[in-house]
């Protein structure tokens, strides 16, 4: 089976089957049991697992029709096509020798092949296939398995059982003598989408990524399985897949068995009413073309109609002209107003335009004066701007001066400070030295009057030892008056001893006295020798804090010439800044100036241009005012559609006003535009006409 490419999809028994390695004989077992011949069609159906039961030939009809058969040729016949008068296929080869081919670059659906596996008279797995692009139809002899492979394509379109002409699903399971017990039947049918590409057999390409497998399994307890691409699936979703890719499932048009071609022959060819089907109503449906049977009445409707408008207009054309005739003088003297109304409105707009003319020039010689103005300030304020940059480099350069000199200014005080502190320390150092040399001084004196006391009475002490010998001598010679001598000498020694220890012990004391004035000394000599390195190094320190005394006044002196220096390119740049300001004071002054003629140019420009504006607005206004009473009054004349509404025609039309008065009587009275009419009926008349035909709004 192959879907055509108007999404028809025609019925075919194949006998393109599964190739074999081994040819078929011509006698075969049918699938009903009956003994065959069969032709040979090049690509031959697989042979029924059941072996034949008689190998005698038979002849051979086809099933459903009683037509005798004809001895199988015993090579291969070339495949023809079969037609009907009326266009379907009843029986056509496999592989057909002119094909209709379907229109290029349009995707159709196509079966690629068929795979069963113990279903009817097909034990194991057979595929079935590849089919042509254009297959259509299956053709073949009775029992060459047509109707199995019918029965399985209706088997995967979810057909039940009686359908099939059985009573339960259970009885589609294969079964022989070598095959008794097979537990499940399973179909599955390849579809893909094709493009054609050319009218040779393998000139198409498939489309990437349509291609779908549709199973169905029965097994032996009557259930049903669907499958879709080796997914499992269910009834519904499978038929609506398949609707979906245009297969007809509701109308069995997907299929014709071969026994509904000779009541499809049978048919009329068109049906009485609209409650029978004919050959055309059975065609059209099978085409498609049946959508388009009620639009088609309709638009003959339509058209009827549309005939019956046109003859309507075409006799009011006819009027129209016969009027249009009968008018040509108020035309002519319509157009002669209209011109001269024209020449008006020329002549108005021209009186206009050299308004807005010279309003233009006045604008565009302000704007010139102006744009001086404007440059000669711009080039004022960029010369300050350079101006104020100089000042504010020059300012720079005086902070950095001054802060310099305020930096010299501190280290000097801080100096100075140092230096007042230094000197009042050496006058203090200073006097600590005079009272230090003076108390040595008393010292020395004091130490030199002890030194003298003792050198006398070491002297009496070694007088007194010098005669200790002589009197020891004096002893010994002088024995007669030993006693005496020995006891005045006792005396005398004893009173030696005494004063020698008294003198010792004067002088140990004065030693002792005298110590501390030594350590004193030293202390004060060490003292002397710290105050002179001080005053070395606060000589040194001095020295150093007036060298930079003088290096700091001769900076600040330097700050105070360059501040000086500064001070008057200061002063310079303040005298300019005031000049520039004064100048900038005059070119503002010019500007405002300027600016004051550009408004009063301007103001006459906006009254220029509202003059204008108002007279454009009067001109479009009368022009429409006129295209809408012209309108009107046209509409209103005899045989048109306001020939009844009562129509008199402007206001302003109907009197006459003396030329004096006539700017005081427009502007008094703004009603002079208002149409006038005899009814209140026929003014509503004419605002629904000017509604209707978009020529503006009225009241």
């Amino acid at each position: 089976m192959s879907s055509t490419p108007d999404g028809a999809d025609v019925e075919m028994d194949t006998s393109t089957a599964e190739e074999r390695t081994e040819p078929i004989t011509p006698a075969n077992y049918d699938a009903e049991g009956e003994d065959v011949d069969m032709e040979s069609h090049g690509t031959e159906l697989p042979p029924p697992s059941t072996p034949p039961s008689r190998a005698q030939p038979t002849t051979v009809a086809e099933e459903s029709m009683d037509v005798p058969s004809t001895p199988a040729p015993t090579t291969p016949v070339s495949r023809t096509s079969l037609a009907t008068p009326f266009g379907v296929s009843a029986s056509v080869m496999s592989t057909p020798q002119q094909p209709s081919q379907p229109k290029k670059d349009t995707p159709r659906l196509m079966i690629s092949k068929l795979a069963v596996e113990n279903f009817k008279s097909y034990a194991g797995v057979r595929e079935i296939g590849p089919f042509h692009k254009c297959f259509s139809s299956v053709v073949g002899p009775n029992g060459s398995g047509k109707s199995n492979v019918i029965d399985a394509l209706l088997f995967v379109f979810g057909k039940r059982a009686k359908k099939l002409r059985l009573s339960k699903v259970s009885e589609l399971i294969h079964k022989s003598t070598n095959f008794q017990n097979l537990k499940e039947a399973r179909v599955s049918v390849y579809f893909q989408d094709i493009v054609d590409t050319g009218d040779g057999d393998e000139d198409y390409s498939v489309v990437p990524g349509s291609q779908l497998v549709v199973t169905r399994t029965a097994n032996s307890t009557n259930q049903s399985k669907y499958f879709l691409d080796g997914q499992p699936s269910t009834f519904t979703e499978v038929t609506t897949l398949l609707r979906q890719r245009g297969i007809d499932l509701d109308n069995n048009r997907f299929l014709i068995l071969q026994g509904e071609v000779e009541q499809i022959a049978m048919m009329k060819s068109k049906a009485d009413n609209p409650h029978d089907e004919g050959l055309l109503e059975y065609l059209e449906d099978i085409i498609g073309s049946n959508k388009y049977v009620e639009p088609t009445e309709e638009a003959l409707k339509q058209v009827e109609s549309l005939n019956e408008a046109r003859v309507d207009k075409l006799n009011r054309v006819k009027v129209v002209e016969k009027e249009k005739g009968n008018l040509e003088d108020a035309k002519a003297e319509a157009q002669e107003y209209l011109e001269k109304e024209r020449d008006v409105y020329i002549k108005t707009n021209v009186m206009f335009q050299c308004f807005v003319h010279e309003s233009t020039s006045n604008r565009a010689e302000c704007q010139t004066k102006r744009d001086g103005m404007q440059a000669k300030v711009d080039a004022e304020m960029a010369r300050m701007a350079e101006h104020r940059k100089a000042l504010e480099v020059m300012q720079g350069e005086y902070d950095d001066v001054h802060a310099a000199y305020a930096t010299v200014k501190a280290d000097m005080e801080t100096v100075e400070a140092e230096f007042a502190e230094f000197e009042k320390r050496d006058v203090q150092v200073r006097e600590e030295i005079k009272f230090a040399k003076k108390k040595v001084k008393d010292h020395d004196a004091v130490y030199a009057k002890e030194q003298k006391k003792q050198a006398d009475l070491e002297s009496t002490i070694a007088d007194n030892e010098a005669k200790q010998p002589g009197l020891e001598e004096s002893l010994e010679h002088d024995k007669t008056g030993l006693h005496t001598a020995e006891q005045s000498l006792e005396d005398m020694i004893e009173s030696h001893k005494e004063e020698s220890a008294r003198l010792r012990v004067i002088m140990e004391e004065k030693q002792s006295a005298m110590l501390p004035f030594s350590q004193e000394v030293l202390t004060l000599r060490a003292s002397i020798g710290t105050l002179e390195t001080e005053m070395a190094l606060l000589r040194e320190s001095t020295t150093q804090a007036k060298e930079d005394l003088t290096q700091s006044k001769a900076a600040i002196k330097a700050a105070e010439k360059s501040v000086v220096d500064v001070q008057a390119q200061a002063t310079a740049m303040e005298a300019e800044v005031h000049t520039m300001q004064t100048r900038l004071k005059a070119a503002k002054a010019e500007l405002v100036e300027a600016q004051t003629q550009e408004a009063a140019v301007n103001k006459d420009y906006q009254v220029a241009k509202a003059k204008a504006d108002d007279a454009t607005h009067s001109i479009q206004s009368h022009a429409t005012q006129n295209r809408m009473l012209k309108s009107l009054m046209n509409a209103a004349r005899p045989g048109f559609e306001l020939q009844h509404a009562g129509l008199v025609g402007r206001l302003g039309d109907l009197g006459a006003i003396d030329a004096k008065y006539d700017v005081a009587i427009s502007t008094a009275c703004g009603s002079l535009d208002n149409l006038v009419v005899e009814t209140t009926h026929g003014a509503q008349q004419c605002v629904a006409f000017l509604r209707q035909h978009n020529l503006g709004r009225a009241t």
